[in-house]
């Protein structure tokens, strides 16, 4: 029988980011206990005082009024991660446009390596055509926009660290298959 293996590293995406722009503050924030409030809190919306939590702790009562605020948190910092401009972001985070360009500014600010080494390769993506930079045979390009609504462009910058999460997944089974966990 063919057997389905899931496994996700928890954030692997911010660890792969990370390094590929060498953003220490973005490997700080990683190594917290909680990635998102690290980042509210690097950006001065989480009290600094206040340690953050692991995920068990998330469910005590000192830390429910911020539950709200992870949630904002990360869908920002996936969303913009990802490309994702001000006005969807506004949508995600149900918010006015305003909020969602001062928590993309704050994104840029607190993770400024990466913001402007993902900024840099855009610029340089732009500058070519689509079709000089698609993957597998215009995978990339002709199959995600039309079947997820993805800019062409957004999928080239995502393309290094999804491949890089990807490859460390397939070599975790390898490893397993190697090892007699898996049969």
């Amino acid at each position: 029988f063919p057997v389905t293996i899931e496994k996700d590293y928890g954030s692997q995406e911010v660890c792969i980011s990370a390094d590929w722009a060498g953003d220490t503050a973005m490997l700080d924030s990683y190594l917290q206990k909680d990635y998102y409030l690290a980042f509210m809190q690097k950006c001065g919306k989480f009290p600094a005082d206040l340690p953050l939590p692991t995920e068990e702790e998330r469910a005590l009562p000192i830390y429910q009024p911020y539950k709200q605020m992870r949630q904002l948190a990360k869908g920002c910092c996936l969303g913009l991660s990802y490309g994702m401009g001000v006005d969807k972001l506004a949508s995600q985070m149900n918010t006015t446009k305003d909020i969602a360009k001062e928590y993309k500014y704050s994104f840029e600010s607190v993770y400024k390596k990466y913001s402007t080494k993902r900024r840099k390769l855009k610029e340089n993506a732009q500058l070519k055509d689509p079709n000089s930079w698609c993957f597998t045979d215009g995978f990339m390009y002709e199959v995600y926009p039309t079947a997820y609504n993805v800019k062409p462009v957004n999928s080239l910058l995502n393309m290094p660290i999804q491949g890089a999460g990807s490859y460390m997944l397939r070599e975790l089974v390898k490893i397993c298959f190697k090892r007699g966990i898996l049969s």
